[in-house]
């Protein structure tokens, strides 16, 4: 299960010495000193090496994984920016937010439409889980580095 992943951009990291600067692991609280953030996210390598690193994360950064994955088998996370589109060939961006909005469901993952569409239904599973061939989900950014396109 992947829903207890959490991310987060590494703290204090001026230049980005690992790719895009997100750590992605299990969450941990530390102590707050000068200089940390008071959160890590700590993560296993794979076998044989299995090494464990820590990466202080900033706070206003840390999302936790909805345990469900987008048409490119990648896995969505708190915070995402998705495109998403009907059989229509509609196309929406939302981005996925934590909560239960609308009051209809209580499994707590929900998508906030950047335009307020009514007719549309915000429980993500709507979009992802679907067997419709013409339903699409893709990520295409996150609300702390913006869209990738």
């Amino acid at each position: 299960m992947d829903r207890y992943l959490f991310r987060g951009k590494r703290f204090g990291v001026s230049e980005v010495p690992y790719g895009d600067g997100w750590a992605i692991g299990h969450l941990t609280e530390t102590p707050k000193v000068p200089g940390r953030s008071g959160y890590s996210i700590v993560t296993l390598s794979p076998a044989p090496a299995q090494k464990i690193t820590s990466d202080d994360v900033d706070p206003a950064t840390i999302g936790q994984c909805t345990d469900l994955r987008d048409d490119n088998n990648t896995l969505i996370f708190e915070g995402d920016i998705l495109r998403l589109t009907n059989e229509q060939d509609d196309m929406f961006l939302a981005t996925v937010v934590f909560g239960n909005p609308n009051g209809r469901y209580s499994w707590g993952w929900q998508l906030s439409f950047h335009r307020h569409m009514n007719s549309y239904d915000n429980d993500i599973l709507l979009w992802v889980e679907t067997e419709l061939p013409d339903m699409k989900c893709e990520i295409i950014g996150n609300i702390h580095d913006g869209v990738k396109e």
